[in-house]
């Protein structure tokens, strides 16, 4: 497992990953991600179909947020309950500002499901290293 001891290096890292996230709504961010995944599905010659697409756009979403709850998961203090829920709540806050932040730009649909997909992600990677 990675560890992170310097305080300031793991503030900054979560910081970043959460500025990663808020980007990914913005429309530049989803232009980007269209383009990736059609070069992606061309070079490799595969055939792409809504289903992939949808699966792929998910497992991004929850990608990001595995890696917030892991990040986010060692700076609440107290026992395991207290560490947990102030990681859960962090992760669904995330996802929510995330997603409502779509709402400023052309073309981005937010969605409640991405808000629980969001939140949920972060929640099992807290859990996970929190009881760990």
């Amino acid at each position: 497992m990675i560890r992170i001891e310097n305080r300031h290096a793991r503030v900054a890292l979560l910081a970043a990953w959460i500025g990663l996230i808020f980007f990914s709504s913005t429309d530049v961010a989803a232009n980007w991600a269209e383009g990736a995944y059609n070069h992606l599905f061309q070079t490799l010659d595969l055939s792409s179909s809504a289903g992939t697409h949808l699966l792929t756009e998910k497992g991004f979403h929850a990608f990001l947020f595995l890696v917030l709850g892991w990040l986010v998961s060692p700076f609440p203090s107290g026992g395991k309950p207290r560490r947990i829920v102030t990681s859960v709540l962090w992760c669904f806050v995330v996802g929510t500002v995330s997603e409502g932040l779509q709402f400023f730009f052309a073309g981005r649909d937010p969605r409640l499901s991405d808000v629980l997909l969001n939140g949920l992600s972060g929640t099992l990677t807290s859990f996970l290293r929190i009881c760990a």
